[in-house]
């Protein structure tokens, strides 16, 4: 885990990463919990294990409610080790599989008349084919020049699209809706 801290690698979209190296990080994690455990145990060290279970436990809590903030993007999970998920917005491709845009669709399909006195706004996205069963139903067109609102996520810098465009939703953590 030092070594990803200390070199920084790209780690989104790569599967073969978390397959390979996440399992026998846990494992060694877990075996060295076990022989620090049963060591302290041996040493009749009371204090020591109450003090290791105490905060094993509480740092499994902590990410469990991260991954409850987060749901169902439990994908855009930053261990708060590496300064966490709302600090690695910035420097970090956070939606990278894009599952933000169909919700932000949706919400701008029930949202839009806040934002908007046009009987037929206009919208683009940066991927139409998620957005375009949500806002079939909608009096809403696509506009790939000069839209009302405009869905995207920070992927590739396409949130500096329509850079004029202010932030009215996001989705999950960081897939926004523009206008």
């Amino acid at each position: 885990m030092s070594a990803f801290i200390i070199v920084k690698p790209a780690l989104y979209d790569g599967l073969r990463q978390l397959l390979f190296l996440v399992p026998p990080m846990i494992l060694l994690a877990v075996y060295g919990f076990i022989n620090l455990f049963s060591y302290l145990i041996e040493q009749k060290q009371k204090i020591a294990v109450i003090g290791l279970v105490t905060v094993v436990l509480a740092t499994q809590l902590q990410s469990f409610k991260n991954m409850k903030d987060l749901h169902p993007y439990e994908y855009m999970y930053f261990s708060p080790l590496v300064w966490g998920c709302f600090w690695s917005q910035g420097p970090y491709e956070m939606d990278y599989w894009g599952l933000c845009y169909k919700p932000s669709a949706e919400w701008l399909a029930h949202h839009y008349r806040k934002y908007t006195k046009k009987l037929n706004p206009t919208v683009k996205t940066s991927f139409d084919a998620s957005c375009s069963y949500a806002l079939l139903t909608r009096d809403i067109s696509v506009n790939y020049i000069d839209p009302d609102f405009y869905i995207t996520m920070t992927r590739f810098g396409l949130e500096n699209k329509f850079s004029s465009y202010k932030v009215i939703h996001s989705e999950g953590i960081h897939d926004y809706v523009h206008v």
